[in-house]
């Protein structure tokens, strides 16, 4: 929060940006910028506003303690450095004031999303390519969506191999695995991705935390591979429920 403060004032006070001149609780944040409340097109990245001001990057830190999560003993902030500003920011916000107070131990922490798949079977070979894949996700506030949208396509490539490729063998004597290294372990290449489109609710989720913003790691891969075998099983008739789903399996 320090942080952005410090670039809504720099964007408040410079002539050149399209946000000069307004109050700070009429900017907002989203999709890697600062935009205006009442008119969310106009607005800027923050590259932009850092490379104006001929800025690498803006740095704060701030002391929030939430009555469920662990707390500890932070060093004292000496009384006049920047540290000490940023803290007496922190508590005379409105919104750090109200995330102190909130109990969570009420709530659950998790996101969502919802995967569609659609594949296409020869009968003959048993050969299954992934042809699109649309996935809808509710992991609150997207802080930015280029990479928010990468990070869910790359676990949906994570998602296609398990369910189609990707299987460790072992020798029945031995128990060690025969594959060891990628030369035979197949994953998905360019060749077998399919069209990818992902949507996000981007619906704030402010209990967690002011920002609103909810874990993306692997939301993309979860699903993916209950999605492939579902659309096989809508195109074959055939319900494969051991991974990965190969031709031997389907003809």
């Amino acid at each position: 929060l320090g942080a952005v403060n410090k670039v809504i004032k720099l964007v408040i006070a410079d002539a050149k940006s399209p946000l000069h001149g307004l109050k700070d609780e009429d900017i907002i944040v989203q999709n890697g910028g600062l935009y205006s409340k009442v008119k969310p097109t106009v607005g800027e990245l923050y590259t932009d506003i850092l490379k104006r001001q001929g800025l690498q990057d803006v740095r704060a830190s701030a002391i929030t303690k939430v009555s469920t999560r662990q707390s500890t003993e932070a060093n004292p902030a000496t009384a006049g450095s920047a540290e000490a500003q940023i803290e007496d920011e922190s508590k005379g916000n409105a919104a750090v004031q109200a995330d102190e107070k909130l109990d969570r131990k009420p709530y659950s922490f998790h996101s969502f999303g919802a995967h569609f798949v659609k594949v296409l079977v020869d009968p003959d070979l048993g050969m299954v390519h992934v042809q699109k894949v649309v996935g809808v996700m509710d992991v609150g506030t997207i802080m930015n969506l280029k990479t928010a949208k990468n990070q869910i396509m790359g676990g949906m490539v994570f998602g296609i191999g398990m369910a189609l490729m990707e299987e460790t063998q072992y020798d029945p004597n031995r128990g060690r695995p025969v594959i060891k290294d990628l030369s035979n372990y197949l994953v998905p290449v360019n060749a077998d991705m399919p069209d990818f489109e992902v949507e996000f609710i981007n619906k704030p989720d402010t209990i967690i935390s002011p920002i609103g913003a909810r874990g993306i790691g692997e939301i993309g891969i979860t699903g993916i591979t209950a999605a492939v075998a579902n659309a096989i099983y809508h195109a074959t008739g055939k319900r494969i429920r051991q991974l990965p789903i190969t031709p031997d399996k389907l003809i």
